[in-house]
């Protein structure tokens, strides 16, 4: 059995250990076991490259035509370079009579996103993508300029009247936002349709409008944002003069230059996670298509031996859990699961409804209402395994730097030094989560959750280490973090683990950080499903806190209106020894 761990040295501090015993995976994860050979990676045979793909491409997990011949100059089109800010440039913003702001309520948003969210947003990751890439385009382009004063006077009003309630048209702040939003889409499209924009500002908008509708509590419209930004980035990648222009070969590349496509390719990356761990509508073709690439990537970043960088170990990780979400959405779509087809395609154009509609075959969690499949390929269930062995493999390379900085900091540490501690924890919080997601690829029973229980207490172990240092006061109103942190995870863990106290852990966390955000998740709305769950299970529960097989449940489909606080979820249950069939459970949750 593959599983995580925690164990406590001499300093009190957690580190993660992934240790392999026996078969390699789990028992009864799937229809086939796997011998204690090393099976080697199991994939449909294609076409070699003809060129080396361009180490860009192979940063974000694609593959493109590789490396082209530089064209003439006369060719190359002249764009205005994003170069990094210093602090002391945004901190020090011309006054609006001698800038591009139209009045001074402009101008103060503006500073507010500058000096108090932009920090916030990018988390635990060092990256000067928000504070610094994003404020300077602002001050030249005029959508993306009102993109950051939307979400700074938003940032405000939530602030000021604090996580307990959602702003409203009648806060001046609140009103304000949304006006500076409209500004934002209308100059959007129209600098699209009149071609007059590079492509990058495009996409630097576009994160911006993700943050703002997430804030917003927007889910499904950020959700579907979030996929589209993927496959447009996607093609801007692919089709760019920058293919030439970032090529680390080339004499043109400036080291700002790489610092922006390093940005991007960190931003867009999570934006993929974002959508694949919440409603995934995009078709198994792009699924299938991603995950192949992303291998031939961690075959080329993988260190043979040890990891050297923690940006190094941060940039295959990414990539790695990318693979493995793609990988079971086109897995499940290769079995023979009974998923809605209008739940696979896609939406691209299309208005979404503002409800986050999660059913089984659109997103990473629900489980088919007819249970398991008649049919899982084995080559499936091998591919799966090897990804769980990817990840020790993983482990073992990051090991030694990863004991480096799992010391929690001292009081008077430094802000790199924070940092440096909550992306180790992070990255070993993922990694448990990623075996947890692995493991429900094929919707096995219940009961095989039970033998993964030290990867559930290794999550909440350290997510208890970690969430001090991500959550603000309640009075902060909604403290928003662009990229998956421990949200996700616990939830995880708060539905699927049943040994009691780990799991009245997991959802104690998750109270504990109202008004916190991760991108599309909310820490309060995961935490009322999951008490749900867990609360329809316990009444069958024995006197140890242990639910029985035939008494457990499965979310199977669950419809959030986080702006109005509200969720109907919907769950299927065993109804006891002997009895055939599943219970099907309903509620409406109000928070």
């Amino acid at each position: 059995m593959v599983a995580v761990e925690t164990t406590r040295d001499s300093s009190s501090s957690h580190a993660l250990a992934l240790r392999s015993a026996g078969a390699g995976t789990p028992k009864n994860l799937g229809s086939v076991s796997v011998n204690g050979r090393e099976k080697k990676r199991v994939k449909v045979k294609a076409p070699k490259e003809a060129r080396p793909s361009c180490l860009r491409c192979v940063r974000f997990g694609a593959t493109c035509d590789g490396y082209p011949k530089p064209p003439s100059t006369a060719s190359i089109v002249t764009t205005r370079k994003l170069v990094p800010k210093t602090k002391a440039a945004l901190v020090h913003l011309q006054q609006p009579t001698r800038s591009p702001f139209q009045e001074e309520s402009e101008y103060r948003y503006f500073r507010y996103y500058c000096e108090e969210v932009a920090t916030r947003i990018q988390g635990t990751l060092k990256t000067e993508l928000w504070n610094q890439l994003i404020p300077q385009a602002g001050e030249t382009q005029p959508y993306i300029r009102h993109a950051i004063i939307a979400i700074g006077a938003l940032s405000r009003s939530r602030k000021l009247i604090g996580w307990k309630k959602e702003p409203s048209l009648s806060d001046p702040h609140n009103r304000y936002a949304l006006v500076q939003y409209c500004k934002a889409l209308k100059g959007m499209r129209e600098s699209i349709k009149d071609s007059v924009d590079d492509g990058r500002n495009a996409l630097l908008a576009c994160l911006l409008v993700f943050c703002f509708e997430s804030l917003q509590g927007h889910q499904a419209v950020a959700s579907a944002h979030a996929a589209n930004l993927v496959n447009l980035f996607l093609r801007w990648r692919w089709s760019s003069i920058d293919n030439i222009k970032f090529n680390s070969s080339s004499p043109r590349v400036s080291a700002e230059s790489i610092r922006v496509e390093e940005c991007l390719h960190d931003a867009f990356g999570g934006l993929d996670i974002q959508a694949l761990l919440f409603v995934d509508k995009r078709p198994t073709s792009m699924h299938y298509r991603l995950k192949e690439e992303m291998n031939t990537a961690i075959d080329l970043m993988m260190p043979t031996s040890e990891f050297t960088s923690l940006k190094d170990c941060r940039n295959v990780w990414q990539i790695m859990m990318r693979r493995n979400l793609h990988f079971i959405n086109a897995a499940r779509s290769a079995a023979t699961f009974d998923f809605p087809d209008s739940e696979n395609t896609t939406v691209d154009g299309e208005e979404e409804d503002p409800i986050a509609i999660m059913v089984p075959g659109n997103n990473a969690w629900n489980t088919p209402k007819n249970g398991l499949s008649a049919h899982i390929p084995s080559s499936l269930i091998v591919e799966r395994d090897t990804y769980i062995k990817d990840i020790q493999r993983y482990h073992e390379a990051s090991e030694k730097l990863f004991a480096t900085y799992s010391s929690t900091p001292p009081l008077l540490a430094t802000e790199n030094e924070k940092r440096e501690y909550l992306q180790t924890q992070m990255l070993k919080i993922h990694a448990a989560f990623n075996i947890l997601l692995l493991a429900r690829t094929f919707f096995p029973p219940e009961s095989v959750y039970d033998d993964l229980l030290p990867t559930f207490r290794s999550v909440v172990d350290l997510s208890s280490q970690v969430a001090p240092f991500l959550s603000g006061t309640c009075e902060e109103g909604t403290l928003f973090r662009f990229n998956i942190g421990i949200i996700a995870p616990l939830a995880q863990t708060s539905m699927v683990c049943r040994d009691a106290s780990t799991r009245a852990r997991a959802i104690d966390i998750l109270f504990s950080l109202p008004g916190y955000r991760e991108g599309i998740w909310d820490s309060l709305a995961v935490a009322h499903i999951s008490q749900w769950i867990r609360d329809i299970e316990v009444e069958w529960a024995d006197e140890r806190g242990f639910v029985p097989g035939d008494r457990r449940a499965s979310l199977a489909g669950v419809e959030i209106k986080l702006q109005e606080r509200t969720a109907k979820v919907t769950a299927i249950q065993g109804q006891g020894p002997g009895m055939k069939g599943m219970l099907e459970r309903s509620s409406v949750l109000k928070w």
